[in-house]
């Protein structure tokens, strides 16, 4: 594990109202609506469209029952041949059950049509473990910089990056309605 910094072009999709997508379809950043209102997210929101998505859930009432498991039990481990759970009520015993994806598909997802909000993403930067690039961004943002968030940078901002560390220098833009470039860090 380490650093990771990017920055990205984030843009208005076109969104089809009347169709209903498969979230894999839907190549950038999908949030819901409370995240929206989510300091990390909020700058990001004006770029968002809301899509109707087909999305996958874990029927964790249904594996806990079929398997004898407490309201505790949660997943462990998920893999191509499946998920693995796992139960400690108590201290003392412990219960692990594996499901197959086969078992996972047919008998334990739930699928739910939910409204979402996606932007589009296209990387513009990547840095890894670049710790004084990060200082940076975290001193000359107006905004406490979160684990994931998203962060407008305007072309002023840009400009003064690409003076620190002209080796890094990336071409500014200013934000427009339908466009703008963010820096995103995951740690």
């Amino acid at each position: 594990m380490g650093l990771d910094m990017n920055i990205f072009r984030c843009s208005r999709p076109v969104v089809d109202d009347a169709r209903i997508y498969e979230r894999s379809e839907l190549n950038g950043i999908i949030l819901n609506e409370e995240d929206l209102t989510n300091p990390m997210y909020e700058q990001l929101a004006p770029y968002c469209e809301k899509a109707r998505v087909l999305n996958s859930y874990y029927d964790m009432e249904k594996i806990r029952k079929d398997f004898g498991l407490s309201d505790e039990a949660y997943i462990f481990r998920i893999g191509p041949d499946g998920i693995s759970v796992t139960d400690r009520k108590g201290t003392s015993s412990r219960k692990e059950v594996n499901i197959s994806t086969d078992d996972i598909e047919s008998k334990y997802t739930l699928n739910k049509i939910e409204t979402c909000y996606f932007a589009k993403a296209e990387e513009v930067s990547y840095w890894r473990k670049e710790y004084d690039i990060q200082d940076w961004f975290h001193e000359n943002l107006s905004v406490q910089v979160e684990n994931t968030g998203y962060y407008i940078l305007d072309e002023n901002t840009i400009d003064e990056f690409n003076k620190a560390f002209p080796d890094d220098a990336f071409d500014a833009e200013e934000p427009t309605d339908d466009s703008a470039l963010f820096y995103w860090e995951w740690y």
